[in-house]
């Protein structure tokens, strides 16, 4: 066989090459998946809409068909077994829930047994309480979130006042009825674990903003002096009573505790801010006053600072009882000037001054950083602080009683928003992060406390007495109370 010339063999070879690589090197080509086993639903997505103790809402987007016009259905599996299906409609509630419980669960999309796709979510556990008494007798724990009651229970002797502020400690909470003594309840199945009558709490007294808890024992300011009881029996460990003239010994301030020290102060014949040791009730301290004290003192700096009721405002070092500052604005006060607790936001206290407006007071000198003097007047409760404002309401003076809601930036006190409420009251502010509790006239009213827009109010036949709140085991309180240090 003749050999062909090498030159025209080389030739033959660059043009295939050439015309093999013609193709846009950019873009490869990839071969197409067959239908077989592409994907025939589209993914989708599911939220949570709601979680309620026994019940749950949940949506998702729509799931479409790649390769036919069969219609989309949906079912729901939770921990593993259906609770609905054959659904053409893109929402569900989900019943006969446990409030305490997590579930598992995922919607499947599906046109036929092959063809299906899924997609995951999670319930939750319902993970939050609001505690109040009413008047009705009744202690309750409400959802924050939904308004739905938890459980609720009778006290057992016939009360029919309002309780003071609860306290929580895990999955216990307190409350003291002034006609009905201290009552320890399950904080999840309102279940009473101890309470009434000796050897706990006296009935029939005073209890000053309610019950504070530190490291398993209760302390509680009744006018008949201070309690110390142990908070898993109820049983008393100590009890301190001022010693002056007779018929006016009696404790004015919730306590607030640090330190291995109880502060109170109170008018045993000479008003007075005392500490007394946690550990048996001896005093530690007494610094005198020359008026009634307010009704709570805060802690800042290593320091107790509270006021009185002719608008002297005081900083006292918490181990030795000594003077660190006193700010005095008494000269054009109105008997009521520092009758609300002080609020600390940061560095700074908020007190209230009636024919002034609102002080922010340094809490290292007591030098005044900002005066807002739009809050003269009838503030109807302490404000509270959170989020880099300072919130608080007022009567608007208007015939049909309704208060405006403020919130101020806490470094300047200059307005952020304001809003008329809806109701014709408001106070006990509890701040859980951008929402704001308050006890409205009926019961509990929500507003966005970085907004102030409204967001929800619960109505109770028997109204609302104060509050305080657990959300994922986190515990919320109002100013009102020892436990907001």
């Amino acid at each position: 066989m003749k050999k062909g010339h090498p030159l025209l063999i080389d030739l033959l070879i660059v043009c295939l090459i050439a015309a093999c690589t013609r193709t846009n090197s950019s873009a490869p080509v990839v071969p197409s998946l067959p239908s077989s086993i592409r994907p025939v639903l589209s993914p989708f997505e599911v939220t949570v809409l709601n979680r309620a103790p026994n019940s749950a809402g949940i949506s998702w987007t729509a799931s479409s068909n790649h390769t036919t016009s069969d219609t989309v259905k949906y079912k729901i599996v939770l921990n593993g077994i259906t609770v609905d299906s054959n659904l053409l409609k893109l929402t569900d509630t989900l019943l006969h829930l446990i409030a305490d419980s997590v579930y598992t669960g995922r919607v499947f999309a599906y046109t036929s047994p092959k063809d299906t796709i899924s997609a995951p979510f999670t319930l939750d556990r319902v993970d939050g309480y609001v505690f109040f008494g009413d008047n009705g007798n009744m202690f309750n724990g409400y959802d924050p979130f939904t308004g739905v009651r938890l459980w609720n229970t009778l006290f057992p002797q016939n009360t029919i006042t309002y309780p003071m502020v609860p306290v929580i400690s895990h999955d216990t909470v307190f409350a003291y009825n002034p006609s009905g003594g201290l009552w320890s309840f399950n904080a999840k199945t309102g279940i009473v674990i101890w309470g009434g009558n000796a050897p706990y709490l006296p009935q029939n007294d005073y209890l000053n903003g309610g019950p504070t808890y530190d490291n398993g024992t209760l302390y509680a300011s009744l006018y008949s002096g201070v309690y110390a009881v142990e908070s898993a029996t109820g049983r008393p460990r100590w009890h301190y009573t001022p010693t002056g003239m007779s018929g006016l010994n009696y404790t004015v301030t919730f306590p607030v505790t640090a330190g291995g020290k109880v502060f109170v102060g109170g008018n045993d014949g000479a008003h007075y801010m005392a500490a007394l040791n946690t550990a048996d009730g001896t005093v530690a301290w007494r610094f005198p006053l020359t008026s009634q004290i307010s009704p709570g003192p805060v802690l800042v700096n290593n320091t107790v600072i509270f006021g009185t009721y002719e608008a002297k405002f005081y900083a006292l070092d918490q181990s030795t009882g000594q003077q660190v500052w006193m700010r005095d604005l008494s000269a054009a006060y109105n008997n009521l000037d520092g009758a609300l607790p002080p609020v600390v936001a940061g560095n700074l206290v908020i007190v209230f001054h009636g024919n002034e407006g609102l002080y922010a007071l340094d809490s290292k000198t007591g030098s005044t950083v900002w005066l807002n003097k739009d809050m003269q007047g009838v503030v109807l409760s302490s404000p509270a602080a959170g989020n880099g404002m300072v919130y608080c309401s007022s009567l608007t003076g208007s015939s049909d009683y309704k208060s405006r809601l403020f919130a101020l930036n806490a470094n300047t006190g200059q307005l952020v928003w304001s809003t008329m409420s809806t109701s014709s009251s408001l106070g006990n502010f509890v701040l859980v992060n951008d929402r704001l509790y308050m006890r409205g006239y009926s019961g509990i009213v929500i507003y966005d406390a970085l907004k102030g827009s409204y967001i929800n109010s619960y109505s109770f036949f028997n109204g609302a007495g104060s509050f305080c709140m657990q959300v994922k085991g986190q515990n919320y309180y109002p100013s009102e109370s020892g436990m907001v240090q």
